[in-house]
């Protein structure tokens, strides 16, 4: 477009038009001023850029935006899968349910542009999504929306298309017996209560899931991993067998496994002491007997041949069927981190040691999700990996020429 400068700022085309150039998201942009004379240009364009040097601060939404609306960022949110913070799309069961909820907040927040969601409309949102809920006061499932619309506007972020979300903090709390607000006693007791009494119970479950088929197989090495590690489930799903450097996780290096943390966790290596390098020998193994054609260390058995990583939620519902079977109480993945904390504190470690081998950010944090260590630790029974005067349950792939060379 050709256009002739006519004051600060300020530019006239050739049909007599005025027109601005202000930077938005980085580049100079052309936008088109509704006044005819120079006169009231000058004005309304020294409101516009007014009100868009504060949009830069989120104090209001610029008006010199097309600012794109809730229906079309969900739809393309949709299209990519429903990406994490690293761009990393999710699996299928997680896409439909941000779908479903989508199509909920688009009934509501279809037209308005991303950038006038903010946290007084949240309250609006509830008081209509309520009325549509058929069971219950509904509390629990607008918090669940609310998350989504916190994703979708996220994704609009990520991408350059608005400059803030405006909800990802400060949203009202609904429920009054929310898990994620429980007391930090509750929060404690859980972990506690769902974690491997011992290093005998442990291996008992890990027999049980061995003695079945390759899917039962791979999530019993799932288990003993992050009972291991204390590592997250979503961290032991990423675990490549055919990494090859540090940036990959599942990469060996000396005595480093590398991972990608989850949940902008702290120091993405586990160390591998003698006892973790023991399993570590019977998983590969397992896996070259096995499934040598997957990529994956726990595979999760599509049409047979485990091309896909383990569901995230297979561990948990395994543990539902395993501890029925065996007469046990309820045992789940996140007890797994908690086994790993008490096994440690055990060992000696400190507090500090078990918050950095865990990926946790601080001590205090280490405190209020798994307790802090009792007082009167020492003395106390400690709790192992392996099962009292028997050989462990990965022991099963242990070749046996290695066994020999332990037994002298």
């Amino acid at each position: 477009m050709k256009a002739t400068a006519v004051a600060e700022g300020i530019y006239q085309d050739e049909s007599g038009r005025f027109w601005i150039r202000p930077e938005i998201a980085g580049r100079r942009t052309w936008r088109k001023l509704r006044a005819l004379k120079l006169k009231y240009a000058r004005e309304e364009a020294s409101g516009l850029l007014v009100a868009h040097r504060r949009s830069i601060s989120g104090e209001c939404r610029s008006p010199l935006t097309r600012g794109q609306d809730f229906a079309s960022v969900s739809e393309a949110y949709i299209g990519a899968d429903c990406p994490n913070s690293r761009g990393e799309p999710r699996d299928a069961r997680f896409v439909s349910l941000e779908e479903a909820r989508i199509s909920y907040l688009k009934k509501f927040y279809g037209k308005w542009p991303i950038d006038d969601i903010k946290l007084p409309s949240l309250m609006d949102y509830k008081k209509w999504r309520t009325k549509r809920v058929a069971r219950g006061t509904g509390n629990r499932t607008v918090e669940m929306d609310w998350v989504t619309l916190s994703n979708v506007i996220n994704y609009a972020v990520r991408h350059g298309w608005v400059s803030f979300n405006f909800i990802r903090s400060g949203r009202p709390r609904l429920r009054a017996n929310n898990p994620a607000r429980s007391s930090k006693a509750e929060r404690i007791q859980h972990c506690r209560q769902f974690a491997p009494a011992d290093g005998n119970e442990l291996n008992l479950i890990a027999e049980y899931f061995f003695a079945g088929r390759p899917a039962s197989q791979s999530i019993g090495f799932q288990m003993l991993f992050e009972a291991f590690t204390g590592c997250r489930t979503s961290e032991t799903r990423r675990l490549r067998m055919d990494a090859a450097n540090e940036d990959q996780p599942g990469f060996i290096q000396g005595n480093h496994l590398f991972l990608a943390r989850s949940k902008h966790g702290v120091n993405p290596f586990v160390l591998i002491t003698e006892e973790f390098a023991d399993y570590l020998g019977c998983h590969r193994t397992w896996h070259c007997l096995t499934l040598p054609e997957s990529p994956w260390w726990f595979p999760g058995l599509v049409l047979g041949r485990g091309l896909n990583t383990i569901g995230v939620d297979s561990l948990n519902h395994a543990l539902r069927r395993a501890t029925r079977d065996l007469c046990l109480p309820k045992r789940t993945a996140h007890g797994l981190r908690s086994f790993y904390a008490t096994r440690r504190r055990g060992d000696g470690a400190t507090e500090a040691q078990i918050a950095a081998e865990m990926g946790i950010t601080s001590i205090a944090l280490l405190e209020q999700v798994y307790g802090s260590r009792p007082p009167n630790w020492q003395g106390q029974k400690k709790i192992s990996m392996w099962p009292d005067n028997a050989t462990p349950a990965w022991h099963r792939w242990k070749p046996k020429t290695e066994e020999r060379k332990a037994v002298a």
